[in-house]
């Protein structure tokens, strides 16, 4: 469903997280999202959720680069996931992680 022309992304935003509220962005809401506000970018986005104050699940968070924490804080994130996912023989998933 593409989003509607008169209104901005932004308020299409606030209306799904005050229709639905997410306690986290997980895989499945930011798909959603980013089907629901095509076409949205993925970086305008994820500045919109983060300016939002809700947290993410990687690889959605993606690598935040403002401070070296944030930095940190997401590529061990990122590590993480492809960790798992190589732990549990998931060649798609480091692939899809690697996208964002």
């Amino acid at each position: 469903m593409a989003a509607g022309r008169n209104r901005s992304f932004k308020q299409q935003l606030r209306e799904y997280l005050a229709a639905r509220q997410p306690p986290v962005i997980t895989e499945a809401v930011w798909r959603d999202l980013l089907e629901r506000l095509a076409p949205v970018s993925e970086s305008y986005l994820r500045q919109l959720l983060w300016a939002a104050g809700l947290p993410f699940d990687q690889p959605c968070a993606g690598v935040r680069q403002h401070a070296f924490e944030e930095l940190e804080e997401s590529l061990l994130g990122m590590g993480r996931i492809y960790a798992d996912a190589m732990d549990a023989g998931d060649s798609s998933a480091p692939a899809t992680a690697a996208a964002r």
